[in-house]
């Protein structure tokens, strides 16, 4: 028999009145359905007008609350169930008492129960097919990396902030009546002359508080940050262009949201306009300094070794740009070269970008004051001997000489081959054997010449190498010898080579270091040119005086010369050629031998007035050769590096990122770069994401055994860290 909503209603009703509480006691104390207004209106109307008051006029109405005994029924019937769904709960209550309850009051009262319903544990499982790249996310996120980018982001927000703009106003010229841009607005004059200008220039005229990183969330910053990190990852190039490519949707994974190329670029463009780059570059050091945590117990060496090194990116551009040689192609051309600051390991730390060639050497100290006070802070107050290894390139007694005139650091650096001389040699010591190769040692004294500065001379420390295969190396270095042996400096020279060339190779290919990020151009003097200019306008005048009477004499027989190549043009014009052979008149034949023979005598006495002063005549061809060839040449486009230094932050911040994991969880070298990108990051998945937990199933490779149990090992260690997603949500990873 099925109890109706008015029976149920009469039924309360003769409870309330047959019962010792008063009607508002026992409404609260027995959960009665309805209020006590409520009841007094339903109790009035009953005895006036009988029962069919009581019936809902509503058709189809699905009531929103459920008695005691429902509710008793639906805790008994929850009891031995993992989950419920709200259908499930619906037909059980309908088949018990006849009563159909909305859905969304099941839900509430499932909810209230504490039960999970079927459908709110999986929101979302799909197949993903690079599962791997939420390892870095995962750990980017745990490291504190985007909220700390974010506060040198906003520290830089923050200055602007309150600093005057100039006054801003829409540019409509160009754009529709909707206000979109047009094809006109690009064909405009100033937007085409300042469309490839130095930011320097473009920032004047701009109102920095009208872009959108002003208005946007710690949260979304957080996500491009992200976006960004994952560059090199998403489109295997680290190009920016390529994000909305099929292999760019990964980014939903990595950061939580699909970005595509234009707002990628757009956020990119806000960061450089606010020359953000310093800001990041500073906090780099600080961050991975504290991460790292660098202590004497890591050193292999008594010192503390910090290790030099450059990165040449070519640049391919129409114009005349700041050159240098490029390695990597074997030509000298237009690059953007960066210094790059690694520690004891290998790890980059710092770097600098340089449009042309990088002043390294003397400018090496500079950038170490920068970080002093991070590199106090990492190492304590421990007195550790702090030494910069650098290689050829920095060898420069300049350079020797700023390292002299300080304490704080000392070099280890190569002598090139041509710079040695037995002569150059004020002490020799005894000799020894490497302790760590097959090779002859001796500590030297030696005398060096600054270029620079004439007869100026410097006494620095030289340690001679002689393997044993017949090859020679000369080291140079500031440590003194009665502290530190010859065989301790050449072990910390030659430890460069695995500990951080071969690791910065693998680590350019894996974060595409050597790709270079858009640029602008600032056209500056070009000071060594005009300079040349200026030498080579000298000689010639000099030399113009010296010649002045053979020129006279010259310029005397030229014009000879050109009367006679004149008449004897006209004399060929009054022939022709037939067969081959020339046709005319015997008295213009004889006329012909006379001016060939005229001319002929004229060249011979220029050759023979040039011959009394041929050293100076080749010297001027050659000045005019090379003023002409300079000519045009006297300023230069100078490439911004603002936002090159940007995205190479990120760069960085991947590779060191990825080497953390790499040491911390997989138990590999940093040279594993390959293998982590290939074996790891770029594995399978099903992901399963509920409100509260994010599962990653990682898709077990069966063909590489070694390196899935390596990280099944990690991701048991990588869970118990408790990873969280940025919105939340409970990090999860397994191998399956």
């Amino acid at each position: 028999m099925i109890i109706t909503r008015e029976d149920k209603i009469i039924k309360i009703i003769e409870k309330i009145e047959r019962s010792e509480l008063s009607p508002s006691k026992y409404i609260q104390r027995y959960n009665v359905p309805f209020s006590i207004a409520q009841f007094y209106r339903y109790r009035a109307k009953f005895f006036q007008k009988g029962k069919e008051y009581l019936k809902d006029k509503r058709k189809d109405r699905k009531i929103r609350s459920i008695d005691s005994e429902e509710i008793a029924f639906l805790r008994g019937f929850i009891s031995n169930k993992a989950n419920v769904s709200p259908t499930e709960a619906l037909r059980a209550v309908a088949e018990e008492f006849g009563t159909e309850v909305h859905r969304s009051t099941m839900s509430r009262i499932l909810k209230k129960f504490g039960v999970l319903t079927a459908k709110s544990e999986v929101v979302k499982k799909e197949h993903v097919s690079c599962a791997g790249f939420e390892l870095i996310t995962a750990l980017a996120i745990h490291l504190d990396w985007p909220s700390y980018t974010v506060q040198r982001l906003m520290d830089v927000v923050d200055h602007h902030r309150i600093e005057p703009q100039p006054d801003y106003r829409p540019d409509k010229d160009g754009r529709n009546v909707k206000g979109h841009f047009s094809k006109k607005y690009n064909q405009r004059s100033t937007v085409r002359k300042m469309k490839f200008a130095s930011i320097e220039q473009k920032r004047i005229k701009k109102d920095l508080r009208q872009m959108d990183i002003f208005k946007t969330s710690s949260l979304n910053l957080e996500r491009k940050c992200l976006a960004l990190l994952a560059l090199p990852l998403v489109t295997m190039n680290g190009e920016v262009r390529h994000v909305n490519a099929a292999f760019g949707n990964a980014l939903s994974g990595f950061c939580g949201f699909n970005y595509k190329q234009a707002t990628l670029d757009k956020f990119l463009r806000e960061l450089k306009y606010l020359g953000v780059s310093e800001s990041l570059l500073i906090g780099l050091v600080k961050f991975w300094f504290q991460k790292w945590k660098i202590c004497d117990s890591e050193l292999e060496l008594p010192f503390l070794c910090f290790y030099i090194d450059g990165n040449t990116k070519p640049l391919w551009s129409k114009y005349r740009v700041k050159k240098n040689k490029v390695t990597m192609l074997g030509r000298v051309m237009g690059c953007l070269e960066q210094v790059f600051l690694h520690d004891s390991h290998g790890r980059p730390i710092y770097f600098e970008t340089y449009s042309g060639h990088a002043p390294v050497g003397v400018y090496t100290l500079s950038m170490m004051d920068k970080i002093e006070e991070y590199l106090n802070d990492a190492i304590g107050n421990a007195q550790v001997c702090r030494v910069l290894v650098m290689d050829g390139a920095s060898n420069s007694v300049e350079t020797l000489r700023a390292f002299a005139s300080q304490d704080q650091y000392h070099y280890i650096t190569t002598l090139d081959d041509n710079q040695w001389s037995e002569r150059k040699i004020r002490h020799i010591g005894e000799p020894e054997r490497y302790n760590n190769g097959d090779a002859t040692l001796y500590d030297c004294k030696i005398e060096l010449k600054d270029s620079k500065e004439t007869n100026y001379l410097i006494i620095v420390r030289a340690v001679r190498i002689e393997w044993d295969n017949g090859k020679n190396t000369i080291l140079l270095t500031s440590l003194q010898s009665d502290t530190i042996g010859t065989s301790l400096v050449v072990k910390a020279y030659f430890d460069r080579w695995p500990f951080e060339e071969l690791t910065f190779r693998s680590m350019k290919a894996f974060v595409s270091l050597h790709r270079v990020a858009g640029y602008g151009k600032q056209l500056v003097d070009d000071p060594e040119v005009q300079k040349k200019q200026e030498k080579l306008k000298a000689s010639i005048n000099d030399l113009k005086q010296i010649l002045k009477e053979p020129m006279k004499e010259i310029s005397q027989e030229t014009v000879l010369l050109s009367d006679c190549i004149s008449q004897e043009r006209n004399i060929r014009n009054r022939g022709s050629i037939k067969d081959g052979k020339r046709i005319q008149s015997n008295d213009d034949l004889e006329s012909l031998k006379t001016c060939v023979k005229e001319i002929g005598k004229i060249k011979r006495r220029i050759k023979k007035i040039e011959k009394k002063y041929e050293k100076e005549f080749n010297k001027l061809k050659r000045c005019e050769k090379n003023w002409l060839r300079l000519q045009g040449k006297e300023v230069v486009y100078k490439v911004d590096v603002e936002l090159d230094q940007i995205i190479t932050y990120f760069r960085v911040s991947l590779a060191n990122i990825s080497a953390y994991f790499l040491k911390e969880f997989l138990y590999m070298g940093q040279l594993s770069f390959k293998t982590l990108m290939q074996s790891v990051l770029l594995l399978d998945g099903e992901i399963e994401e509920t409100s509260k937990y994010r599962r990653v199933v990682l898709k077990k490779n069966l063909k590489d055994t070694e390196t899935m149990k390596k990280l099944e090992t990690a991701l048991v260690k990588f869970n118990a860290l408790s990873l969280h997603t940025l919105s939340g949500k409970k990090y999860n990873f397994s191998l399956g």
